[in-house]
């Protein structure tokens, strides 16, 4: 095959609370696209590979479904090879999740007949020491059986890989399941089943995402109705050493933001990530992270994207490295409806700031851009599968854009800015500077000057601070804002005191 090679575009993507950056943008098609229908549907990267599922390939039959190996060499990402079943089935559709790890692919096939209709299958597929990758397994379930859907989501971390079946029966009751596999030399052996000891309703989905990384795993059911008309949840799974046992049971911590919640998935460390892209939001999708401290996951913040445009499904897809965060929210509508685009977030202490919206150079009406998401350190890869027979994007330089800790000048003066959003809902952002360290107070007021939030009350150090403020549980209405601030330090007794306007809309 003649290898592809793919020009480097530079683009301006808007990057908050920084000047624009300018972004890598890279744009990868297969080399027979009459054959990759549906390609990007699903995507994942490993150092220099990427993999990209083509579920709806029609190639020998319809929607057979194939798998794409990039390999970046020399700086260029060149087409490596197209992967498919040796024993293909029609509407297996191969390639509905991909994942790479090391030297091993794993692609489900939630379609694939091995133990009945739709029963499911995974396929396992080795780097051998010529560089090929080639078929080494076929994973089923040892207690397999028609319409599970074992496949439609995957995860791959050194020797453990872990498969979702959100339709396996339990007990005769369709709750879901997730499988763990672990390799044996060349073999991979089924280690444990995962299921949930407290899912609530009769179709929780339990296992339609999935993500694993060392001895944690995090499984999503966005329909488990615990919360009645507002379905989700997610669940944390800790390997002991002798069996995988379920650790919390992850829930937003506002009601109304559990609305399909547990969409998307991704952990990393002592970090997850949970989508939630029908939450009740200003644009209708949010994400949320959650912390682990010893044995507690506790939620640490909720996410929502900048647009203006409603119903964009923000949280469809998520990926979490490090502390960067993507988010993709392919009903987006600034290309044309639903071209779709991702939000890139950086951790900043406890909290988790939108940097950049990532917008496709070309993108346009249906593309869905943001369907599927990965990032792997400053790369970010972004599937629109429904941009003609499908693509993805790949985007770098967000580093350099992003306005990192170091040793600004001090402000010169007192300054308390106006909140943004304006007008808001839920969450808004209140900027104060600080020439001086001194006691600060930062507090809200409802229009008749009741206290209803105090946000700061405590020494602070010199400098320019962001303080978010959550309004779960608050009405619409007026709010004030005043920050109250000393600077001993100085000498001089300077005091500061400012007071403005914010809107909540609900």
């Amino acid at each position: 095959m003649r290898p592809l090679i793919f020009s480097i575009l530079t683009v301006t993507i808007f990057c908050m609370n920084s000047t624009n950056a300018q972004i890598n943008e890279i744009k990868l098609t297969p080399s027979n696209r009459q054959n990759s229908y549906m390609f990007g549907y699903a995507v994942a990267s490993d150092s220099n590979y990427i993999v990209v599922g083509s579920p709806g390939a029609p190639y020998p039959y319809d929607h057979f479904g194939s798998a794409y190996v990039f390999e970046k060499s020399d700086g260029v990402w060149q087409e490596k090879c197209r992967l498919t079943a040796r024993d293909s089935s029609i509407s297996a559709q191969f390639g509905y999740s991909v994942s790479v790890s090391g030297d091993y692919i794993l692609i489900g096939a939630f379609r694939d007949p091995e133990n009945g209709i739709q029963s499911g299958a995974a396929y396992i597929f080795h780097r051998d020491s010529s560089g090929e990758w080639k078929e080494q397994q076929k994973l089923v379930p040892s207690d397999g059986s028609a319409y599970d859907e074992f496949g439609t989501s995957v995860s791959l971390w050194g020797d453990y890989a872990i498969i979702g079946a959100p339709f396996d029966h339990i007990n005769s009751v369709e709750t879901g399941s997730a499988y763990i596999f672990k390799r044996d030399s060349s073999a991979w052996v089924e280690a444990a089943k995962l299921v949930a000891s407290n899912s609530a309703g009769k179709y929780p989905k339990f296992g339609i995402s999935v993500s694993i990384y060392g001895n944690y795993a995090i499984i999503g059911a966005y329909s488990d109705e615990e919360f009645e008309s507002h379905p989700g949840a997610a669940y944390i799974f800790y390997d002991n050493g002798a069996n995988w046992v379920q650790q919390a049971k992850l829930n937003a911590s506002d009601v109304e933001m559990n609305h399909l919640f547990g969409h998307s998935v991704s952990i990393y460390k002592d970090y997850a990530a949970v989508g939630s892209s029908q939450a009740r939001t200003a644009t209708n999708g949010a994400a949320f992270i959650y912390h682990r401290k010893d044995t507690t996951w506790t939620e640490e913040a909720m996410v929502e994207g900048s647009s203006s445009f409603y119903n964009i499904d923000f949280g469809l897809s998520v990926s979490m490295d490090g502390d960067y965060l993507v988010v993709g929210a392919p009903d987006e509508d600034t290309n044309g409806n639903h071209s779709g685009c991702a939000y890139f977030f950086k951790r900043d202490g406890l909290n988790w700031r939108e940097h950049a919206k990532i917008i496709a150079s070309d993108g346009g009406e249906l593309d869905m851009m943001g369907w599927s998401v990965f990032i792997e350190g400053d790369q970010v890869l972004c599937g629109a599968f429904r941009q003609e027979t499908g693509v993805v994007y790949i985007y770098s330089g967000f580093a350099t854009g992003i306005s990192e800790p170091g040793n600004p000048a001090l402000p010169d003066n007192f300054c308390l800015k106006q909140n943004y959003p304006n007008p808001f809902n839920p969450l808004t952002n209140i900027q104060f500077d600080l020439p001086g360290s001194g006691d600060v107070q930062l507090i809200v007021y409802d229009i008749l000057g009741r206290q209803v939030a105090i946000l700061v009350n405590q020494k602070m150090a010199a400098g320019s601070h962001e303080i978010q403020w959550n309004t779960h549980g608050m009405p619409s209405g007026i709010y004030l804002y005043q920050l109250k601030a000393g600077n001993p330090s100085t000498g001089t007794g300077q005091s500061f005191v400012e007071t403005r306007k914010m809107i909540l809309v609900r």
